[in-house]
């Protein structure tokens, strides 16, 4: 494993390098910014963090303490930005300082060449792209991560005052950028096993440990009081779940090109790891050793945990395990240069390269949910009720509906978990000569719908039905449809 860096390389010369793949960044995460609009997790950021929620603080501390830095950071931002691409761009700020943090972890870990790999891969890696144009708070939750770990390594060094608040700071950001980041900081702890003990700080970890404990009580709170209620929907892990983490990690979906782009990263995260493993078996207990499982662990030790733990209460998530990013891309980025055969390494990464752009610039064609086209629908009948299978279906499309200048009033919105019955449809026909009916999560093996249009067809007819990106529209009249 490379521990030492080639004379050639200067220092003036990696900063501009770094500049170059920062500026790079910067472009892929602004570019079609704005060209999606906000999805349900987004609109209920955007909901929740405006700054006229009187109710925002009250909630942050007994229910949303999960991303409670991202949404005092959004809420402050929301005062001067709006917009889709505005409140998105709050996210590309933490995604595009990822590529220099992500570079001085690389440095300090392995070498400057690694480090100058690892930077490169995430300006193109898809998943980071992604949720660097999310109005979620997971690019600041990567950033964190990365950040976390580098002030660990520094402290492990020397343990210094400036090293050991810079831990405990960003230890506790990224534990309030998400909860899953407790599991990095387990993943730290279990890299201790591999060091001398009489090279391990133990005073300043345990002090910094303390205080992150003590900062972490509001939020273990949140955890505790819902006892898991917010994961219900998390389905028990299987394999399927692995592939799609990994993926994930490596492309953002699990489609052919995922899938080859994930084998592909897996080849040289197999050659780091076990470069790691016959340093532990030659060494022992040492600082190269250390140094070659850090990322290892910080990589298994998270997907491990959870999928242990989901034997109990599923927890096992993709979107979750992006804590997972900055090891996956580092151990990437090692085993390259593991690779001693000049022209398959160079191969290889070119491959690994091409096929992270071919991912990111597809990734900006990917609705996950159109509900600003769904609501656009609807607007030539802006006093019509809209009925909503799904009740948390109304938040998105009542936000559009406002954004697009015919706000939804409170009795607009209907909520039914359940097709209508026979004398509720009659009632609606003597008050609405027309409504609309707004499914979601739609499905062309939807059976729900054909219920819904059995029941009310005695009373209305189908004017137009329009499927959106996961939603489905449609007009009812009770006699002549109105004109568009």
């Amino acid at each position: 494993m490379a521990t030492s860096e080639p004379v050639r390389t200067s220092a003036p010369r990696v900063h501009w390098r770094i500049l170059a793949l920062t500026l790079l960044a910067l472009a892929l995460r602004v570019v079609f910014l704005g060209h999606k609009g906000l999805w349900q997790d987004e609109v209920f950021s955007v909901l929740f963090a405006r700054p006229s929620n009187p109710d925002f603080w009250p909630v942050l501390k007994t229910a949303e303490a999960n991303m409670g830095l991202y949404y005092i950071l959004l809420r402050q931002w929301m005062h001067y930005f709006a917009g889709d691409a505005a409140v998105r761009f709050l996210s590309v700020v933490p995604g595009v300082l990822t590529i220099p943090a992500l570079y001085a972890l690389g440095a300090r870990l392995y070498s400057r060449r690694i480090a100058m790999w690892a930077a490169g891969l995430v300006t193109v890696n898809a998943c980071a792209v992604v949720y660097s144009q999310e109005a979620r708070g997971y690019s600041l939750l990567v950033l964190f991560v990365a950040l976390s770990s580098w002030a660990f390594l520094r402290l492990i060094e020397s343990p210094t005052i400036m090293n050991w608040l810079m831990y405990i700071a960003f230890s506790i950001c990224a534990f309030y950028s998400h909860f899953y980041a407790v599991f990095v900081i387990l993943a730290q702890l279990c890299a201790l096993g591999f060091l001398p003990t009489n090279k391990v700080p133990w005073k300043s970890l345990l002090a910094s440990w303390a205080f992150i404990a003590i900062a972490a009580v509001p939020g273990l709170r949140v955890v505790l009081l819902s006892h898991g209620s917010n994961l219900w929907w998390v389905p028990r892990p299987g394999l399927l779940e692995i592939y799609r983490t990994l993926t994930f990690l490596a492309a953002e979906n699990g489609k052919a090109l995922g899938a080859v782009l994930a084998v592909l990263l897996l080849i040289p995260i197999g050659f780091a790891s076990y470069a790691a493993w016959q340093q532990w078996r030659s060494s022992g207990k040492s600082t190269e050793t250390f140094r070659g499982t850090f990322a290892v662990l910080g990589l298994l030790v998270p997907l491990a945990t959870t999928m242990l733990l989901s034997q109990w209460r599923p927890m096992f998530f993709h979107r979750f395990l992006i804590i997972c990013l900055v090891p996956f891309l580092l151990l990437a980025a090692a085993g390259l240069d593991e690779l001693r055969n000049y022209r398959v390494r160079i191969a290889l990464a070119l491959a690994i390269l091409l096929l992270s752009c071919i991912t990111t610039e597809l990734s900006y064609l990917k609705v996950r949910e159109d509900w600003r086209g769904a609501s656009a629908f609807s607007l030539s009948a802006s006093s019509d009720p809209v009925i909503f299978y799904i009740k948390d279906a109304a938040a998105p499309f009542a936000y559009y509906r406002e954004r697009l200048g015919q706000p939804m009033t409170a009795e607009q919105a209907i909520r039914l978990d359940s097709p209508p019955s026979t004398d509720q449809v009659a009632t609606w026909s003597k008050v609405y000569p027309h409504f609309w009916i707004v499914r979601f999560p739609a499905s062309p093996k939807d059976t729900f719908e054909p219920q819904i249009a059995a029941t009310i067809g005695h009373k209305y007819r189908l004017c137009e039905r329009r499927d959106f990106k996961s939603i489905s529209v449609s007009q009812f009249a009770t006699g002549i449809c109105p004109a568009k």
